[in-house]
């Protein structure tokens, strides 16, 4: 069984206001994660620990929220395509 999500109106307030652009890219980001989740189960994870130096992590943070995405899971893509 699902669980079912629930929007604040503040969230839905901010997604009446997006551009089509915006919306396109979070649909896209949306398709991705969840390509992402279907992989990650059948492929093992291991939890690190890492050490990111504070202005590289908060500029990553940064590129994720405009990606809409969380910050691990773009910095997984990112260590991807570059071993690639």
């Amino acid at each position: 069984m699902r669980t079912i999500q629930y929007f604040s109106d503040e969230y839905l307030e901010r997604m009446r206001k997006s551009t089509p652009s915006q919306i396109a890219t979070f649909l896209e980001n949306y398709r991705t994660l969840q390509g992402e989740e279907k992989t990650a189960v059948r492929e093992k994870s291991k939890l690190i620990s890492l050490r990111v130096p504070t202005r590289l992590l908060s500029m990553l943070k940064e590129a994720a929220k405009k990606r809409q995405v969380p910050y691990q899971s773009l910095m997984k893509q990112m260590l991807e395509e570059a071993l690639e």
